[in-house]
């Protein structure tokens, strides 16, 4: 029986994403201490029958809520939140607590590093290691193109809010071939994930140097930092800003507006605030929530300060608009898998709505639930 598409790269990225957080997690930044105090508090709230009031609580303060789930909802508080009053509703609702080491490191001067990119193993994972900023990363493509230029192709996807440039990889055998499927993996959208970046580029690698058969069939496209803007700040500036930097207009009194709600498939400006687990569900049907909530048929326009601020528009943002403007010259893409970190699930497409399926859920269900078993036995765990 021949095995699908999707089911292909979810697994493949499952297993490859298992080795790369295992390894970036062990990593141990060096904090700068000239720059943002340096702890936030993730509170875990886990009591199932005040879920609800918590949930409503977040999106009325707009809280930073980092992961929801049936059995309980985290939100993070930043540095300069930390110590502050609780809103009102959650007074009496117990929680836990965990610090967060919320400063940025020290950035390194900006010299050359060479990387045998030859090999790909656990005696060579000199770039793999640790994180990188995106001067390093641009150094990395190109070694990676200069040293497989058989293989890779730099790909120059437009500019960013702040005029860097966006680059992405096309990794095939062929290169002129005809008909061959494509696959399209977006890294961190939110500029603090740093590990979706990191796996992204760990894929890249892996593809070039122990899985190369596969591209004698399939075709690969990979964009490491589609928010490079956002990435670049969390390394000067702010460890957990989440969104693009651009300047949403002359009067506007924040900056950025979330490029993961800013695609144009099913986008609106009053979608509801809770992290990846909420994101673009329809709120005009019932039953989407694993709990109760007042705030699913809110129809309010979301605060461009919000994290989760859709723009006024879609494709508004510069970097979602190049990559979806390179996207649509693709001829045969199968999969665009978007790379996210810290829920621990994989979320097939078609996620606007709980209550409406597309023809090939049960397909996407099956693959996905393979991925994630393949996943399950990478890293020891279920």
């Amino acid at each position: 029986m021949g095995i699908s598409p999707i089911t292909l790269v979810l697994a493949l990225v499952a297993g490859l994403t298992g080795i790369s957080s295992a390894d970036q997690q062990s990593f141990n930044l060096d904090s700068n201490s000239n720059l943002r105090s340096s702890t936030g508090i993730l509170r875990r709230f886990s009591n199932p029958d005040t879920l609800g009031i918590v949930l409503d609580a977040a999106q009325s303060h707009d809280l930073d809520i980092w992961q929801l789930t049936p059995n309980h909802v985290d939100i993070y508080f930043s540095p300069e939140n930390a110590e502050q009053k609780l809103p009102k509703e959650l007074e009496g609702i117990r929680y836990t607590t965990s610090e967060i080491d919320a400063s940025p490191p020290k950035l390194v001067s900006q010299s050359f590093t060479h990387w045998n990119l030859s090999t790909i193993g656990p005696t060579n994972n000199t770039f793999h290691e640790s994180y990188h900023p995106n001067y390093e990363i641009d150094m990395f493509i190109a070694e990676l193109a200069e040293s497989f230029p058989e293989l890779v192709t730099v790909i120059k996807l437009g500019h960013s809010a702040e005029a860097r440039e966006l680059f992405g990889l096309k990794l095939s055998r062929n290169a002129g071939g005809k008909g061959r499927m494509g696959f399209v993996i977006n890294g961190a959208q939110h500029a603090r994930e740093w590990v979706a970046t990191a796996t992204a580029l760990y894929l890249a690698h892996a593809l070039v140097t122990s899985l190369e058969g596969l591209l004698e069939k399939f075709d690969f496209y990979i964009i490491p930092t589609p928010n490079v803007d956002g990435y670049a700040f969390t390394w000067e500036q702010d460890r957990f800003w989440y969104k693009n930097r651009q300047v949403m207009g002359p009067n506007a009194k924040c900056v950025g507006l979330d490029t993961g709600r800013n695609w144009g498939y099913k986008w609106k400006a009053h979608v509801i605030g809770g992290g990846d687990n909420l994101e673009d569900i329809d709120t005009d049907t019932e039953s989407e929530l694993p709990y109760n909530t007042t705030k699913s048929k809110d129809k309010t326009p979301v605060d461009p300060c919000s994290h989760w601020y859709p723009g006024h528009r879609p494709f508004e943002s510069p970097e979602v608009n190049n990559i979806a403007n390179f996207i649509t010259t693709l001829p045969n893409l199968r999969v665009f898998l978007d790379l996210r970190t810290y829920g621990q699930m994989l979320s097939p497409p078609y996620s606007y709505s709980c209550t409406k399926y597309p023809r090939d859920a049960e397909d996407q269900f099956e693959a996905a639930t393979g991925a994630a078993q393949a996943l399950g036995l990478c890293m020891a765990q279920r």
